[in-house]
């Protein structure tokens, strides 16, 4: 097993030294974050405690719940109402390409973001029907192909390692850009709705709320509010199983195994080490140490080419010259 599976995740700081070495470029924290908001990379957060959520699944837009809404009745009497088939199709496909589109750059200045949210989703899916309004009961994702539908009536609690989909106010997290109207311009609705948080491997949803009332059951959703930041104190990471992958994009596999198919004499530990040798070392000057590369960079090079630590310790000390072996670091 190599040591970079003893982890399942790596801090960012951790990761930008491993892919530096890697590739032999240099990659500091902030541009794994930005990796991360361009959607080159999964960023991840790892809970090392419990927080109060409302969880749920994405479904496909298909299969979305919709409520319908009169619109002509007076407030206190506007309950929601069947949708018909007719009605549902003809809102799927002519509503939630433009829901997705419309940015809050829109909304006037004298509405908070949730009244504006509710008023905008009234006006854009109206359904046939002149005297109703139809949308779904869950968020649209930012591609428009599910919706996030969570379990509003309950309060649990999530903890451990979740992705983060960076569709809602963890997404400014990320950027430091702060939760207010004027520096959400450019984001879909969603992003207004609090931190959202997806499970690696499962289709699980988690929208963190924290509790701002005593005196009710802990599940209680009525003294939860939605967390509008990510939570303070707990540790950005990347899955090591994400990083492997996105090592893989930075450095494409032709440039990790440079071997001859036709050299039957070579096994490919040896071609690999006589690689190494050239990669590292051809431009090394014997009286200049500075030039030297260090011996873990060789190592961490020759573990991802499927070699033991061991065995790469070994590896790294062969493909260096003689003149080289005496006081290397």
């Amino acid at each position: 097993m190599k040591t970079i599976d003893l982890k399942d995740s790596f801090t960012l700081e951790e990761a930008a030294v491993y892919l530096s070495q890697l590739t032999e470029e240099s990659i500091a924290r902030s541009d794994l974050k930005a990796f991360g908001l361009l959607g080159l990379v999964t960023l991840s957060i790892k809970l090392t405690r419990r927080y109060p959520a409302m969880t749920g699944k994405m479904v496909d837009v298909n299969d979305a719940a919709l409520i319908k809404i009169p619109l002509k009745a007076p407030s206190p009497d506007r309950h929601s109402a069947a949708v018909s088939k007719p009605e549902r199709c003809v809102f799927i496909a002519s509503e939630s390409g433009r829901f997705i589109e419309r940015s809050l750059s829109h909304a006037p200045h004298s509405e908070t973001p949730d009244s504006f949210i509710i008023e905008t989703l009234k006006l854009i899916s109206e359904s046939p029907e002149a005297d109703s309004a139809v949308f779904f009961r869950g968020d649209l994702s930012p591609d428009g192909r599910g919706v996030i539908e969570l379990n509003e009536d309950r309060i649990d609690y999530v903890t451990d390692l979740w992705d983060l989909p960076l569709v809602g106010t963890e997404r400014l997290s990320i950027k430091g850009a702060p939760v207010s109207e004027d520096e959400v311009k450019e984001v879909d609705m969603t992003t207004l709705r609090g931190v959202l948080l997806k499970h690696p491997y499962a289709n699980r949803w988690a929208r963190l709320h924290e509790k701002y009332s005593d005196g009710r059951h802990y599940n209680d959703p009525r003294v939860h509010g939605e967390m509008r930041r990510l939570p303070e104190g707990e540790e950005i990471v990347i899955r090591t199983d994400e990083l492997k992958r996105f090592a893989d994009v930075l450095l494409p596999k032709e440039e990790l195994l440079p071997l001859d198919p036709d050299c039957e004499i070579r096994s490919e530990d040896l071609q690999h080490l006589i690689a190494a040798a050239d990669k590292f070392w051809v431009n090394a000057d014997p009286d200049d140490r500075g030039t030297w590369p260090p011996k873990d960079m060789v190592v961490t090079h020759l573990i991802n080419l499927g070699f033991s630590r061991r065995a790469a310790a070994t590896g790294a000390t062969i493909a260096t010259p003689s003149w080289g072996r005496r006081n290397q670091k």
